[in-house]
């Protein structure tokens, strides 16, 4: 509970605090492990819920909810490298992965225009990646050109022109809950047979990813980047033994 009650904290003074550096390597390590053991407890109440509701939905509306996630599509592809290299797998899963997905929603809490330029290249990347799938299922070289060319110069943009002024706008309150909800979300894009009709739905069914980010959220700001990466890896290691069971 001292971890919504902190985060919960910072929406209500619109600010984010400095890094804690006052306690040892040793006790951040026992709080990352204490949270991510809450968390676990968390979900593993909430996703048989979600879970229930689903089939209900799937059931009796043919709305189908099978939220997977990201690492575990990307893998099942058969025509991708990772299918076949449990090695290569294991350092997307518990590095690679978590430190993109880290520096993309998270970094940016140090407040430095590069940070906010990145976050900014990363969300539009998303975006545009997730616009342009409604246009073509096969991708191209156009495709990529244009799924890389306009984030970057955005970023850039953001970069050169962004003022102190828009620099506090990423320390408010309002950007905490949006990162969050964001992080959280962009997740539904992941489910088959995907309806712009049943977003709201979808979002719903999007908590337990936002609750993960809460907790991410509040680990990078309070103990700093390294911890809050080293929690997004806890998290990605079960997916991993999953995987590597089924296989």
């Amino acid at each position: 509970m001292k971890e919504l009650k902190y985060i919960w904290e910072l929406f209500i003074h619109n600010t984010v605090n400095k890094i804690n550096s006052e306690i040892s390597f040793y006790q951040k390590i026992k709080k990352i492990l204490l949270i991510w053991f809450i968390t676990f407890l968390t979900l593993f109440i909430l996703v048989p819920f979600f879970g229930f509701l689903s089939s209900l939905l799937e059931t009796y509306f043919k709305i189908n909810i099978s939220l997977n996630s990201i690492d575990t599509d990307f893998y099942n592809n058969k025509n991708n490298i990772l299918y076949h290299n449990k090695i290569l797998y294991i350092i997307y899963i518990l590095i690679l992965g978590p430190l993109i997905e880290e520096t993309i929603f998270r970094l940016v809490f140090n407040l430095k225009k590069i940070s906010i330029a990145i976050f900014c290249f990363g969300i539009s990347f998303l975006f545009i990646k997730i616009l342009l799938s409604y246009f073509t299922k096969l991708p191209n070289l156009h495709f990529y050109t244009i799924l890389f060319t306009i984030p970057l110069i955005f970023g850039i943009f953001i970069y050169l022109k962004i003022t102190t002024k828009w620099v506090i706008f990423f320390k408010t309150r309002f950007f905490l809950l949006l990162n969050i909800i964001l992080f959280g979300s962009i997740h539904i894009f992941n489910i088959d047979n995907f309806n712009n009709w049943f977003i709201p739905i979808y979002l719903f069914f999007s908590i337990p990813k936002m609750i993960v980010g809460l907790n991410l959220t509040y680990t990078r700001i309070k103990y700093g980047f390294f911890y809050g990466l080293l929690l997004h890896s806890l998290f990605n290691f079960g997916s991993v033994i999953r995987i590597l069971i089924s296989n």
